[in-house]
């Protein structure tokens, strides 16, 4: 049985909307934001042919070849990291390790997302990933002993093409709720979590976007009750929705200029 599993059966047995889980223990949650993944190049290549285009001049060939890769949906579903993703893991991975960050930050558990460009970022950056099948949720990388315990989470997934549709945003709240559910029933206090952009940004009511490998702290309330928490980031107030509160950048993703030919010009 996947890993994840618990998670998905508390989501399709919790039909009874007052029925309220029972209270854990508060954690210290870290965030972190899978690599730039082929789906992000290729968006990007998108914006950059738009912002040649306004300024009258032409788009590389590269951009446009990028973005007509668009058209392939299921490709951008589940891409992995990017060229540039992969030397954004090496560089953060070389952060976490200078700063000991599993070890000096206890981190006893490790949740990542099913899709490829998390679990590569979750092994890059942790070394440690959920394997794709086995009776077990532990899965390590030999080189780094003594690891925390690790397990993919389905829920964790990015918001889907579905979760899009007008009239049908209650459903990425209803994932997200089902994910702090399966969060709060884990015996451990500190807790990594791999994720995506869009998730986590409705999960904690954000205007903006994680970057990239950047790591986040947050706290975890042992229930949903009290008022939402104000925090400062970036000189801009937002209001985390309970159970979160504290909500701190830790690391930032050194920013990697891509390979030479991706500048190529057409």
């Amino acid at each position: 049985m996947p890993a994840s599993a618990p998670a998905d059966n508390h989501n399709n047995n919790n039909k009874d909307a007052t029925v309220t889980p029972p209270p854990g223990l508060p954690k210290t949650v870290y965030l972190i934001r899978h690599a730039e993944s082929e789906e992000n190049r290729r968006i990007g290549s998108v914006k950059n042919v738009f912002t040649s285009l306004r300024s009258f001049s032409f788009p590389s060939r590269l951009d446009v070849g990028a973005s007509l890769e668009l058209v392939n949906v299921a490709a951008q579903i589940d891409s992995p990291v990017s060229y540039l993703g992969k030397a954004q893991i090496a560089t953060m991975a070389q952060q976490l390790k200078q700063a000991d960050f599993v070890k000096l930050s206890d981190i006893q558990l490790v949740l990542h997302s099913p899709l490829e460009r998390a679990r590569q970022t979750c092994l890059g950056l942790l070394g440690c990933v959920a394997p794709l099948k086995a009776t077990t949720d532990q899965h390590h990388d030999e080189a780094i002993p003594d690891l925390p315990r690790v397990a993919q989470v389905d829920l964790l997934a990015e918001k889907t093409p579905s979760e899009w549709v007008p009239g049908n945003a209650g459903a990425l709240t209803a994932r997200v709720q089902a994910f702090q559910d399966y969060l709060r029933a884990q015996p451990e206090t500190s807790v990594a979590v791999v994720g995506h952009s869009q998730y986590f940004k409705h999960m904690l009511g954000l205007d903006f976007k994680f970057a990239n490998c950047d790591v986040w702290k947050v706290e975890f309330a042992a229930d949903d009750r009290g008022p939402p928490a104000t925090v400062l980031v970036d000189g801009t107030t937002y209001k985390l929705p309970p159970p979160w509160s504290n909500l701190q950048r830790l690391y930032v993703s050194d920013p990697i200029p891509p390979p030479a030919k991706e500048h190529a010009m057409g």
